[in-house]
């Protein structure tokens, strides 16, 4: 969705709501009595520019995540301030299935889903 100079009126309402992975391209947008000028939720986001939110509660609230889009690690070393980069999304996901940590001692042992190359101990 994209919107320009655009105001919204809702009395203890919402101006603007973004969910479910959408995304908004918000300009000169002017929220008036809302309880929430924009609310983004479940992976929803949004750009804002030039816009505000006027006697309302909240101006912004974002709310959850969304699902994730990618997973791969770098394949190669970059340059500071590279504006490119290469990642192989074919590594398999390392996801931690059970953690305990020790407080006394502050170390932490974790069971992986599947294999990996970590090793024991600290430095």
């Amino acid at each position: 969705m994209v919107t320009d100079s655009f105001t919204q009126y809702n009395s203890n309402g919402i101006g603007v709501s973004i969910t479910n992975d959408g995304y908004a391209q918000i300009v000169s947008m002017f929220t008036i009595n809302s309880d929430v000028g924009i609310y983004c939720g479940s992976g929803g986001q949004c750009d804002v520019t030039n816009s505000n939110s006027s006697f309302g509660n909240y101006g912004l609230i974002s709310d959850g995540v969304g699902a994730r889009k990618y997973t791969g690690v770098l394949t190669s070393a970059t340059a500071v301030d590279s504006d490119t980069f290469e990642l192989d999304l074919t590594v398999p996901v390392q996801s931690i299935k059970t953690a305990e940590y020790t407080g006394e001692t502050g170390m932490m042992t974790a069971d992986y889903s599947c294999s990996h190359g970590f090793e024991v101990g600290r430095e």
